[in-house]
């Protein structure tokens, strides 16, 4: 999560940065999903690019934890999106 946190703005600086632009109508919302998570192999092959900003041992220690985890079974994930839209004038 903290290198996601820092490789994009946050919805109120985005918000800023549109009106500076000039965009009108700027509206948006945050929506999250919850899914059970069954089988390493995404994280394993860094199919997600932050997972390309961990430092190679904290990666390997992450996933080995997720492997020991998932021997117990599906592990509950979340997921939280935002979205944001506006018009031009």
């Amino acid at each position: 999560m903290p290198v996601e946190l820092e490789r994009y703005h946050g919805p109120e600086k985005l918000r800023g940065e549109m009106a500076a632009l000039g965009f009108i109508g700027i509206d948006g919302c945050e929506e999250g999903t919850t899914f059970a998570l069954s089988d390493a192999a995404a994280y394993r092959d860094k199919a997600f690019s932050c997972l390309q900003l961990i430092p190679e041992d904290a990666f390997k220690a992450g996933l080995r934890s997720m492997e020991s985890d998932l021997r117990a079974g599906p592990l509950q994930c979340a997921s939280e999106l935002a979205f944001l839209w506006a018009q031009r004038p």
